[in-house]
């Protein structure tokens, strides 16, 4: 038989499956992107893990914070909603990151 421990990573799982539920219905809401979702997750719970990886975690403060530092830099450079920006990069949270800062101001991705 199983023991019934669960891994402390669940927390993480069901606000990133909440996270995205809340995005489901953009028409609803087109404002309610994930990086908003994720922003109200990290001012409620700063230092719950958000991204775990072999390689770093990354609380959801910490995951924003870093957000916002390529927003800012999105922007420093002239990026504006509808460009595209090509994310050559491993997986890991540092992808994440990148991804929701430069949504954030309105660029898309490909990779």
């Amino acid at each position: 038989m199983q023991p019934s421990v669960k891994p402390a990573s669940t927390s993480a799982a069901k606000d990133w499956v909440r996270a995205l539920e809340l995005t489901a219905s953009i028409s609803a809401n087109p404002n309610r992107t994930l990086f908003r979702v994720i922003e109200s997750l990290a001012e409620k719970h700063p230092d719950a893990p958000a991204l775990l990886s072999t390689f770093e975690s990354l609380s959801y403060g910490g995951l924003i914070e870093r957000a916002n530092r390529y927003a800012r830099w999105a922007l420093a450079v002239g990026l504006r909603k509808g460009d595209v920006v090509a994310l050559l990069m491993p997986s890991r949270p540092e992808y994440i990151a990148t991804w929701l800062g430069l949504s954030s101001v309105g660029g898309s991705h490909s990779t």
